[in-house]
Order: structure tokens, then C-alpha cells, then sequence
């Protein structure tokens, strides 16, 4: 009698789970009370098992390390990182490494726990350039936008900050390769600019000075910098106007002091050329 009211109070519980498990109906249940208490427990473990399992696969997955990366949550990088998570992790047909992503997406912090937990810095991505040249080659995307007066000098930092965690790591920029694409991309500019009868500057940087006509600033000079700001504010608040820098060798500290000068004062810029040694 408690055998068959044990089955009973089983059937009712599990309503439904028992045809999905035994392809019975409610109203073959019965058949169930003809089970010895072995067939019935081997049958009720079955039940509970593919339960178990319907409800593990209906969960949501866990988010993807790149879907972590957009997001920007570093613990939860972290937590895919001590649970084994490969810090060189890739996804699409082209190579494009997690450290990559963190690089693009503006996640300095990412980026840092991922070569802190042994990204390669020097991993190939778009292109087949490694990711140091790629974050480079941001950094250039970034400041040519003050061509037309619309680059963001928060984001031109951040570029070029994450090119220095990349350099201080051990990564190699293929130099040569960004300085051909920058001055290729100086030389349309410059055609543009005339062509559009824009008034082009000329602008000098090295490593100690910034030539421009007729003047030299000194950039560790805080006086010279002080007149270097005076100098852009009574020469070149025309729209028209728009300097064209040449670095040279060393000189990428006084690019940086130029263009945050006239990005404060939205003075046109863009970079005509890159000299290498």
C-alpha cells in the first residue's frame, strides 16, 4: 500500500516529465504501478536526468571573451581567464586576436590583464600586420580626422597610450610600413587641401622643436610653449588655414604637443609626411 502510494505521489509530482522521458500519456500512468520498485526508481532517475539536461541546454551560453571585451568587464575577463580562458583567443576568418579587440574598443584595462596574462603582443591580426602596426595605424586614423576639424584628442591619447602598454611589452611596429601608409595618406591630403584652395602651413617637428614659418618653439621650454599657443591664436583661426606636418625622426612628442594645441583651438592639421633614420 505505501509502495503504491509512493508511485502515485511520483506520477502526480512529475506530471508531463514522465511521458517526455517514457513517451507515455497522463492517462498511461497506470501503467507505472506494474513497475517493481527497481523498474520504477531506474525509470523516475531517467526522468530526472533528461530533466536535467533539457534545463542545462535551455540556459543561455556564457557570454563570448569578445562579447566580455565590448563590454568592457574587466572581472569578468578575469573570471574567463582563471577558468582557463586562452588569452590569444581568436574569432573570423582572418586572424583577430582578443588583445586586438581590447586595442580597437578603447578597453586599456582589458588589454593590460590580457598580456599580464600572456596575450602575444605581436600576434598577426587584419591585414597580416601584428597588432602593435594595427594600433599604430589607429593612432594615425584618429589624428588625421582634424583634417576636416573633427579628431578627438581623448581617443588620440588613448591610441597612442595603448601603442606605448604594446612597445613597453616587447611588441615591434613595422615603422617602415606605417610611415609609407601615413605619407601616402599626407600626400591626398595635401592635393585635397589645394584643391579645395585651403592655405597650407608648413610645420617642422623634431625632436626638441617645432619649426613652423619663420618661427621655432622649443617644446621642453614652458615660455616657448606659451608662445608657441600665442603664435596659433593670432595666425591661424581662419578656416581656411591648414598646417601640414612633417615628423622627423623623434619628433613624434612635438607632433602630439601640436596637434593637442590646435585641436583646443580647432585648427585644421593632418600629418604630410613621416621621415624615418
Amino acid at each position: 500500500m505505501k509502495y503504491t502510494r509512493a508511485c502515485l505521489l511520483l506520477v502526480v509530482f512529475l506530471g508531463m516529465q514522465v511521458s517526455y522521458v517514457s513517451g507515455q500519456t497522463n492517462t498511461q500512468v497506470r501503467d507505472l504501478m506494474e513497475l517493481s520498485p527497481i523498474e520504477l526508481e531506474s525509470t523516475l532517475h531517467e526522468v530526472y536526468k533528461r530533466e536535467t539536461d533539457r534545463k542545462i541546454t535551455d540556459q543561455e551560453p556564457p557570454p563570448s571573451p569578445f562579447a566580455i571585451l565590448r563590454s568592457g568587464d574587466v572581472e569578468a575577463l578575469r573570471t574567463f581567464l582563471d577558468q582557463g580562458g586562452d588569452p590569444n583567443t581568436t574569432q573570423g576568418r582572418m586572424p583577430h586576436p582578443l588583445l586586438f579587440s581590447a586595442i580597437y574598443l578603447l578597453k586599456y584595462e582589458c588589454a593590460e590583464l590580457l598580456i599580464q596574462q600572456g596575450a602575444d603582443v605581436n600576434a598577426v591580426t587584419y591585414g597580416g600586420y601584428n597588432i602593435a602596426t594595427m594600433a599604430l595605424l589607429l593612432l594615425n586614423d584618429a589624428k588625421v580626422l582634424q583634417f576636416d576639424g573633427r579628431a578627438n584628442m581623448e581617443i588620440i591619447r588613448k591610441r597612442k597610450q595603448a601603442v606605448q602598454l604594446l612597445v613597453d611589452h616587447g611588441a615591434i611596429i613595422d615603422k617602415n610600413m606605417v610611415a609609407e601608409k601615413v605619407s601616402a595618406a599626407g600626400e591626398r591630403l595635401w592635393k585635397h587641401a589645394q584643391k579645395q584652395g585651403d592655405n597650407i602651413i608648413k610645420a617642422e617637428c623634431y625632436p626638441d622643436f617645432i619649426l613652423l614659418p619663420n618661427e621655432k618653439f622649443a617644446i621642453a621650454s614652458r615660455d616657448s610653449a606659451v608662445k608657441l599657443a600665442e603664435w596659433l591664436d593670432q595666425h591661424y583661426g581662419n578656416g581656411s588655414h591648414v598646417i601640414a606636418v612633417t615628423v622627423h625622426p623623434g619628433g613624434e612628442q612635438a607632433e602630439m604637443l601640436l596637434y593637442d594645441m590646435c585641436l583646443e583651438r580647432n585648427i585644421r592639421l593632418f600629418t604630410h609626411r613621416v621621415e624615418l633614420e
